[in-house]
């Protein structure tokens, strides 16, 4: 764990997320599989390989499930800029965003990501009604449009 620690200071991340594996490979306890899984999400998002600390994150079991939550959340809100057409297509990720970071029980990171999603006037904007869906092609998910 401790060179994992050193090689993600060094930035050295696919170095340590081997590490970090090898290490999950040896343990059979889950609270330490947990810790395990948290660190290579947070060594991703650390080096803003934010759709690999997307995917790690939601891998994240036991104990630090809810943090893992939030590391995907926080990537999926990172990315938002690169993925979609449109100005309603990316603030449409935070849809997204806002589920797992509801699943983090993270409020405050809630609230922050509701006041990135499309406005009423973006809706108008793409001809869009609440209710409807929108595919976020970056994540592979199919949304319904809210208005918070």
């Amino acid at each position: 764990m401790a060179k994992a620690e050193l090689l993600t200071a060094q930035g050295k991340v696919s170095e340590a997320v081997k590490t970090f594996e090898s290490a999950l490979e040896m343990t059979t306890d889950a609270a330490q599989k947990s810790e395990i899984e948290l660190s290579i999400a947070e060594s991703y998002y650390k080096a803003r390989s934010y759709k690999a600390a997307h995917n790690a994150g939601l891998r994240v079991s036991g104990a630090q499930s809810a943090r893992g939550y939030e590391i995907a959340a926080g990537s999926v809100n990172a990315m938002m800029n690169d993925c979609g057409a449109s100005t309603f297509e990316r603030k449409a990720n935070n849809y997204y965003a806002v589920e797992l970071a509801e699943k983090s029980g993270k409020s405050r990171l809630v609230e922050v990501y509701k006041s990135q999603c499309p406005s009423s006037s973006d809706l108008f904007n793409v001809g869009k009604d609440v209710g409807e869906s929108v595919t976020l092609d970056c994540w592979g998910k199919t949304m319904t449009v809210k208005l918070y």
